[in-house]
């Protein structure tokens, strides 16, 4: 099962690179994205409800939760943020530590979408791990599998599958790979 999983990496890999090279051939500059939570962008949250503990060092936002900074946007039912141990005078230099998403996660990042029932993200590492039936989509390219670990920085991946649910990927030809209006 894991020949199959990094034969399908290695295959959506070789395809990306190819491109990349291809773009770099052409005059393109591949694009960059800033570090989630690090950005100057400012971070616009929005939601039902929001409950707050300084003591414990965490904000949860609850209902249609809607979490954008820049080009990455978050959705979920519910968002836990949870920042790293500071003195309790600094709360305006917190620094964050992880993000934890709840039902109907749906993560937006440049080209790609990462679905599931809950993700956790780990500022530090710049580390999304998504589970409850994980699928993670490229325009109408998309993989699916139990886990999907995602890493930002690199724009690299790893989806994992089981006894019970193989891993499964759908690539399309580059001209068909775009999304078009008949398929939202």
């Amino acid at each position: 099962m894991k020949r199959v999983i990094l034969l399908g990496l290695l295959f959506v890999f070789l395809a990306t690179s190819a491109a990349v090279a291809l773009a770099a051939e052409l005059g393109a500059k591949p694009r960059t994205m800033a570090r989630l939570g690090d950005s100057k962008e400012k971070i616009q949250v929005l939601a039902d409800r929001l409950e707050g503990s300084y003591d414990k060092q965490e904000i949860i936002f609850i209902g249609n939760v809607v979490c954008k900074q820049g080009e990455s946007v978050l959705v979920a039912d519910s968002l836990k943020i949870t920042y790293k141990d500071t003195e309790p005078a600094a709360v305006s230099s917190r620094q964050l530590d992880k993000m934890e998403a709840v039902g109907a996660v749906r993560f937006f990042y440049g080209e790609k979408m990462l679905t599931g029932t809950s993700a956790i993200f780990y500022h530090d590492e710049q580390k999304l791990v998504v589970t409850g039936e994980p699928t993670m989509w490229d325009g109408r390219n998309y993989v699916l599998g139990t886990n999907i670990v995602f890493y930002l920085e690199s724009d690299e991946g790893v989806i994992e599958g089981d006894a019970e649910q193989r891993v499964s990927a759908i690539i399309y030809p580059e001209e068909e790979r775009r999304l078009k209006k008949d398929d939202l």
